[in-house]
């Protein structure tokens, strides 16, 4: 929970920050002067850094919109804010889970509130600044740390919303999908399931995020680039990856999932339907085999997430 003091801090934030502010404006360099000023008392970084996913177009009536859509670009955002933190830390590949630290570095904290014709969700970094930035050590006399992993992940997520209304019509000559390549298919997968969600619900999202001390960073995403953007990461299969699964064989088939306890004890079930007709053949139950496996994440109709095992070579180990 918020304690007080934070709270009044965030109140004040808010208040002093009008949330209609733009690229290196006089109001954004206003605000940027009002928290020099705020921030100098103590050492080190203590203001918070918010953000404004700000939802319009015809998924919107009034100030209404269906709480199902407005759910899903809650979770489909946090995703993929986290999954490109992870992302920028070295964890790429669909397969395994995050640190507990770094999910609680890119946790985000909703603010909600509401505007004529709109619906606004404001938010914040789950963790303090000073708590992520100096912790016990306290702050460092020189070099100090001013930027969150929250603050680096959601202004990258702004610069891939703006390049998916820069596409030119090669598409696969676009920076973006070099970009995309380069951070792996666990981003690709939270970028298509946040556009998809943006633009099936009909939304033109406007996103926009405020770092103390630096120029507000902004995007516009029309519905209509969502589902380009959908359609893009989707047909170039980008969110597909590929995994190396080694154990024992407990199920020979082309027409079931292939069963393999792997050396941790896990299990992992992997589709044989796309391997050659004579793969199989010579793999003998219970022994040691090594799949390489296509994968993507996949939502169930509740909304889990899972990850989708597709084999395109088999091989018998040793035993």
């Amino acid at each position: 929970m918020v304690t007080s003091d934070r709270a009044r801090l965030i109140e004040q934030q808010l208040a002093s920050t009008p949330i209609e502010v733009t690229w290196s404006t006089p109001g954004d360099l206003a605000r940027q002067s009002m928290e020099a000023v705020a921030d100098e008392p103590a050492p080190g970084r203590q203001m918070i850094s918010l953000g404004t996913l700000h939802m319009a177009g015809d998924g919107v009536t009034g100030s209404a919109a269906r709480m199902s859509a407005i759910g899903e670009v809650m979770t489909t955002f946090q995703r993929l804010v986290t999954a490109v933190g992870a992302a920028q830390e070295g964890f790429t590949a669909l397969r395994g889970t995050f640190p507990a630290a770094l999910l609680a570095k890119t946790q985000l904290r909703l603010i909600a509130s509401p505007r004529l014709g709109s619906v606004v969700l404001d938010f914040m970094p789950e963790v303090p600044p000073a708590d992520e930035l100096y912790g016990r050590v306290g702050v460092p006399l020189i070099d100090e740390p001013r930027t969150q992993r929250a603050d680096e992940a959601v202004v990258e997520v702004i610069n891939m919303l703006q390049a998916a209304q820069d596409l030119s019509a090669d598409v696969d000559e676009s920076p973006l999908v070099e970009d995309l390549v380069g951070r792996g298919p666990r981003v690709a997968a939270a970028l298509r399931e946040f556009a998809k969600t943006l633009a099936t619900s009909d939304f033109e999202t406007d996103l926009s995020w405020r770092q103390p001390g630096e120029p507000t960073r902004r995007t516009t995403l029309p519905a209509q680039d969502a589902a380009r953007l959908f359609s893009l990461i989707a047909s170039r299969e980008l969110d597909h990856g590929e995994a190396v699964i080694e154990g024992v064989i407990h199920t020979v088939s082309d027409k079931t999932a292939l069963a393999i306890e792997t050396d941790d004890g896990a299990w992992e079930y992997v589709r044989g339907s796309r391997l050659p007709p004579d793969a199989l053949a010579g793999i003998r139950w219970g022994s040691r085999v090594r799949v390489i496996a296509d994968t993507v994440e996949v939502r169930k109709p509740g909304g889990e997430v899972t990850v989708r095992y597709t084999a395109k070579g088999i091989e018998q180990l040793p035993d």
